[in-house]
């Protein structure tokens, strides 16, 4: 696939809209979901793996005839899926 081209003109935001949405964020706050996903996840991820493994296993496989795979995840958070990449190459995640 090739690079993303974006077809909408940027534009500045309303100065309402900023001093609604734009809020400045809470360092701690951030801090500790980001712990609590990366830590308090273990248990989850633990008893996931064999069929995470055998998911990523089947993915990567259906992408080896590909010439420039691209694997998108959403909402990734802490990449808890990271270990899964191990390995592989030639891909823009």
């Amino acid at each position: 696939p090739g690079p993303a081209n974006a077809l909408a003109k940027i534009s500045e935001p309303l100065p309402e809209a900023v001093a609604t949405y734009d809020l400045a964020r809470d360092k701690m706050k951030d801090f500790r979901f980001a712990y609590g996903m990366a830590v308090g996840m273990e248990r989850y991820e633990r008893d996931a793996y064999p069929k995470k493994l055998k998911l990523f296993q089947k993915l990567f496989s259906s992408l080896s005839d590909v010439s420039e795979p691209v694997v998108v995840e959403v909402g990734m958070g802490s990449f808890p899926n990271a270990q899964y990449y191990k390995g592989t190459s030639g891909l823009d995640i």
